[in-house]
């Protein structure tokens, strides 16, 4: 009787370091699943090596710098979403008003467009064909995209490897005005977003390139109709 409860006991032993075994199998496809997301890898820099978020400057910190509104609501609550989002996937980020020859050394999300923040002024004043903002309008080498204050909305998506330093991302996020980035920041925290973001950006391989985002105001806007620029731009 003795050995048969042994034998019992051996029986529960291996069917349940079985079943422990299966499990963990199953856990550990269920992570990798959410390490290889959309999201994790369109954020992977950031969240492998971190980075800096840098917003407009509030004016007192910038006399020098000619708009004296200071950071704008919208573009903060852009970067915040942005923060907490990288937050809960893994990593905290740093955000500075400005940033220095060291922090180029740094992977980077510049939020604002040029009229508010020099470091997106910077930037695109280094990629050529031209990238420029004026009157709430967006031009793309001449192209021009203008919102509409009911229907729709645009974003700009700028995206660059080693511009500042090797290995090294730079993301640029600005919109017509700042509803439209607080707006824009939303989507890139959206997996179904990102995911054509990312697919088109992999498909051709670009070191620098600008995505152009329409989206609407009322209503949800399909993943099919967000990208309508994406091209391969040259450092100046």
């Amino acid at each position: 009787m003795q050995i048969e409860y042994i034998l019992i006991g051996i029986g529960i032993a291996i069917t349940a370091n079985t079943l422990f075994e299966f499990l963990g199998y199953g856990m550990s496809k269920a992570v990798e699943k959410i390490s290889i997301s959309p999201l994790r890898k369109f954020w992977k820099p950031f969240l492998r090596d971190g980075g800096i978020i840098v917003i407009p400057p509030y004016p007192k910190n910038r006399p020098d710098f000619s708009v004296k509104s200071g950071t704008g609501y919208n573009d903060c609550i852009a970067s915040g979403e942005i923060r907490k989002f990288l937050a809960l996937i893994g990593k905290d980020i740093e955000v500075k008003e400005e940033i220095s020859d060291t922090d180029r050394k740094n992977n980077l999300v510049v939020i604002g467009g040029p009229m508010s923040n020099p470091a997106f002024k910077e930037v695109i004043t280094q990629v050529e064909p031209p990238i420029v903002f004026e009157d709430h309008d967006i031009y793309i080498d001449k192209e021009k995209f203008s919102r509409n204050e009911d229907l729709f909305g645009w974003g700009l998506l700028y995206l660059c490897k080693d511009l500042w330093s090797e290995n090294k991302t730079i993301i640029l996020i600005a919109g017509c005005g700042g509803r439209d980035t607080k707006k824009f920041a939303e989507i890139l925290t959206t997996k179904k977003y990102i995911n054509s973001i990312n697919k088109r950006w992999k498909e051709r391989n670009y070191v620098s390139t600008v995505f152009i985002v329409k989206y609407r105001k009322i209503g949800d806007t399909s993943p099919k109709d967000i990208v309508e620029i994406c091209r391969d731009f040259q450092i100046a």
